[in-house]
């Protein structure tokens, strides 16, 4: 049996060395906590003392990627990591969190709007309010800070909102109900 000694590394956890050129390996393994993204390559990976490996995370849709965790030293720019320079064994811990939005929403007077409070969604989720006029009042406009990305539609008494993909006010005003008087003939 080899022990990990025997490589004749300076390091004693390495896995192998190489006689020919005094380099010795070890084995960063790199895997994803939790759900929401992959990451390329994975799993366990050999690499050669002082190199660096670029490890691509990949974020699934509605997802962003949080700071990368581990042993392994190393910097992350955009969804990209560089593990190292590596000089013994280390894991490299990808994580991923899904993008939240702020939906708050004014429905003036005259009226409720319910729940009237701000709201978090998920990014691509949809959100319904109810609008109540008051007597002798009816839902006159509503709009949306962003609506391209929080589009609304009215059904009935619902407003939708959605999807939604960004922060964003919707706006709710209820108007006097006018009728038109025709004198007769």
């Amino acid at each position: 049996d080899l022990t990990q000694n025997q490589f004749n590394c300076p390091y004693p956890s390495a896995l192998a060395s190489h006689l020919d050129t005094g380099t010795c390996s070890y084995l960063i393994n790199a895997s994803v906590s939790g759900t929401g993204g992959a990451i390329s390559p994975s799993g366990d990976i050999l690499r050669d003392e002082g190199s660096t490996l670029l490890i691509t995370l990949i974020p699934d849709p509605h997802y962003s990627a949080n700071p990368v965790s581990g042993t392994c030293p190393g910097t992350l720019s955009g969804l990209d990591y560089t593990a190292g320079p590596i000089f013994d064994n280390c894991t490299v811990v990808a994580s991923f969190s899904q993008i939240t939005h702020i939906v708050s929403i004014d429905g003036g007077a005259d009226g409720i709007v319910s729940p009237a409070n701000d709201r978090v969604v998920n990014d691509g989720q949809y959100l319904a309010y109810e609008l109540t006029p008051y007597q002798g009042y009816e839902v006159g406009s509503f709009g949306s800070s962003s609506p391209s990305n929080c589009p609304l539609s009215m059904s009935g008494d619902t407003l939708t909102v959605g999807p939604v993909t960004a922060d964003c006010a919707i706006t709710v005003s209820f108007v006097p109900i006018t009728h038109v008087v025709t004198p007769g003939v």
